[in-house]
């Protein structure tokens, strides 16, 4: 019989695998474009990219997460679309590819200083879960607070 820890009940579930339902000043803070954005979506070629892009990096700045394409909010996306001088209705994500949603989520890995998880960032994890698990069985086996 496997037994599982349930750790998140279904709101905090649907909080975490949807993009946060930001107010408008919630909106304002989180995609605000800084100057180095301008400069970056200046090159992107088509209106989806260049909204794909600032709603990718809006809800990575407020949730340190990247969401897919169909996640992303109606409203977010009118208020985007507005601040870039588009019109909401020619944004297709349809088009949005892969590729492009790829690089813009590098793109903003690199400029918040984050790194990409690979194989050794997999490592690095397992190696420090062991060592949690190893320390937290020693803690529970030892009745003296001086011992451990």
């Amino acid at each position: 019989m496997t037994t599982h820890i349930k750790i998140l009940n279904n709101y905090e579930i649907k909080a975490f695998d949807f993009p946060p339902e930001f107010n408008g000043d919630e909106r304002k803070l989180f995609f605000n474009l800084p100057q180095w954005v301008t400069q970056t979506i200046e090159d992107f070629g088509t209106p989806v990219n260049k909204v794909g892009f600032v709603l990718q990096l809006g809800y990575f700045k407020a949730m340190h997460k990247f969401f897919t394409e169909r996640k992303f909010h109606k409203n977010d996306i009118e208020f985007v679309a507005r601040r870039l001088n588009l019109s909401a209705e020619n944004i297709n994500f349809s088009d949005y590819k892969e590729r492009s949603r790829l690089r813009h989520r590098e793109i903003i890995l690199e400029n918040f200083g984050f790194q990409k998880f690979n194989e050794q960032s997999k490592l690095i994890v397992i190696e420090e879960s062991l060592s949690l698990t190893l320390r937290s069985h020693l803690v529970k086996n030892e009745t003296k607070p001086i011992k451990i």
